[in-house]
């Protein structure tokens, strides 16, 4: 019997894991997940020469720079809905005439962003008042 127990718990463990491998689904990501984003068309202005804005969505996470600080906060997807909140920023004051503008004019934005449209490297967030912003893959560049 001493002989054959090393043999039961293999073949137990091994079952374990099969079982395990065969039921096991990993937790279901968006199709945003992963994506790092650059703004190429904001609200169909121009952006402020040498700012770029910059957005990051990762396991319900969102982060990026508005063009002089920071911002950090929450996103869910639904199907072709996107709800972004709890947006933390930084507070740097930037002296470059209209950078704080256009922050104000991008976070403002993306807390009121409520569908999107992907496709391998293009995202355009749409708002409420169908303001859009586009943005273009930073993965591929």
């Amino acid at each position: 019997m001493k002989r054959a127990l090393p043999i039961i718990i293999f073949f137990g463990v091994a079952f374990a894991v099969l079982l395990f491998l065969t039921y096991y689904e990993p937790p279901k990501r968006d199709v945003l997940d992963e994506g790092i984003w650059k703004v190429v068309d904001l609200k169909e202005s121009s952006l402020v020469e040498g700012t770029t804005l910059t957005i990051r969505f990762h396991d319900g996470n969102v982060k990026g720079s508005s063009g002089c600080n920071t911002f950090s906060g929450q996103y869910e997807v639904q199907k072709e809905s996107i709800t972004i909140s709890a947006l933390n920023l930084t507070t740097d004051n930037c002296m470059k005439p209209g950078i704080m503008d256009q922050e104000r004019t991008f976070t403002n934005f993306l807390a009121n962003v409520d569908s999107f449209v992907v496709t391998k490297d293009e995202l355009t967030l749409t708002a409420k008042d169908d303001s859009l912003v586009k943005f273009i893959s930073m993965l591929n560049e």
